[in-house]
């Protein structure tokens, strides 16, 4: 698990070399970053570490927000290609509807960089994020370890984040053969309509309601779901009782995960995330990056050069070597009220 950390700094090393030579003109720089929503704790990390990266070479981060609307996401867009920025780099609301952004960037003649999350069946030019079905194998493997038998709950994202389909997918690959045996019984399975901790409490209601014969896991596709089973879950008085995953490593569910409330999330160094598409956008601003680009990923209209960093599943046991020795967290955050 450990081997993943050397990778990240190798991609990084690579990129930066690249985007060294790419600011040594003399000619001004600006990079807009197209935010889907930075209310969630994990964006608002994002957006810091990439904009202080591309200012950091020299360049300048245009950031706006599009507070999960896809048609505000659109117009930003607009804006950003009228203030003349040299490349776009996309968190998009829904990856469908963000192929317009591709087509009218294209017709400024400016790259569009997809980040985290696909923009499909559109002509996208490079997508850095993190091996998706992966995240949803750790979590499935993890809860399988510990309860290979019993009642799964399953609460996805919304469908219209792609990332959505490739968690649910990496779960069941893990699932599948448990799932024909019969050793395990997914007794709901639904997709919250936004990545809202309050919509996941309601499904988990509604789950406690229909399910008989009580829960053992729910597989949350991220902390924020997780923060709203965890709701649920202290209202019926059953903290610790049930087996709970999730993703991005939010304060408030390693905190959990340290009460024994929370099983485990998916640590994604997003540092590394950001500082590779600040370097690379950075890049892309002054020439074509062929290189460097060793992943594919298809889109449904084309197979995207891509950059895909490994995901780390963490647990109370692990939270020092990764949360803490990477300074994702401070220690002191962390253990000063379980301690």
């Amino acid at each position: 698990m450990k081997t993943t950390l050397p990778l990240l700094r190798t991609v990084l090393a690579a990129l930066l070399f690249i985007g060294v030579q790419a600011c040594s003109g003399e000619e001004e720089i600006k990079i807009g970053l197209l935010m889907g929503d930075s209310s969630q704790e994990r964006w608002q990390q994002d957006q810091t570490f990439f904009v202080n990266k591309v200012q950091e070479l020299g360049g300048i981060a245009i950031v706006r927000n599009a507070s999960n609307d896809p048609n505000n996401q659109l117009a930003q867009a607009k804006e950003l290609l009228a203030e003349g920025v040299n490349v776009l780099v996309v968190v998009p609301v829904d990856g469908k509807a963000a192929g317009e952004i591709v087509k009218v960037a294209h017709e400024a003649g400016v790259k569009v960089l997809a980040y985290d999350r696909i923009i499909t069946d559109a002509p996208l030019d490079y997508y850095i994020s993190f091996n998706n079905v992966q995240v949803g194998e750790l979590q499935a493997k993890y809860v399988m370890k510990q309860k290979p038998e019993g009642n799964y709950v399953i609460l996805s994202g919304p469908t219209s984040d792609n990332n959505s389909t490739l968690f649910k997918n990496g779960q069941m690959n893990i699932l599948k053969e448990a799932m024909e045996s019969e050793a395990i019984q997914v007794v709901f399975d639904q997709h919250v309509a936004s990545w809202n901790d309050e919509m996941a409490y309601e499904l988990m209601m509604n789950a406690f309601d229909q399910v008989e014969g009580g829960i053992d896991v729910v597989l949350a596709a991220n902390d924020d779901l997780a923060s709203g089973v965890r709701m649920a879950l202290r209202q019926k008085e059953m903290l610790g009782e049930i087996l709970v995953t999730g993703q991005d490593a939010d304060l408030d569910a390693c905190k959990a995960i340290l009460r024994g409330d929370q099983a485990m999330t998916v640590y994604k160094p997003i540092q590394a995330l950001a500082h590779a598409a600040a370097i690379a956008s950075v890049s892309l601003a002054q020439h074509d990056m062929a290189k460097g680009w060793e992943d594919m990923v298809n889109n449904g209209e084309k197979d995207v050069p891509s950059i895909l960093l490994q995901p780390i599943p963490v647990d109370a046991e692990n939270m020092r070597s990764y949360i803490v020795k990477d300074g994702f967290h401070a220690e002191t955050e962390l253990y000063a009220e379980n301690q």
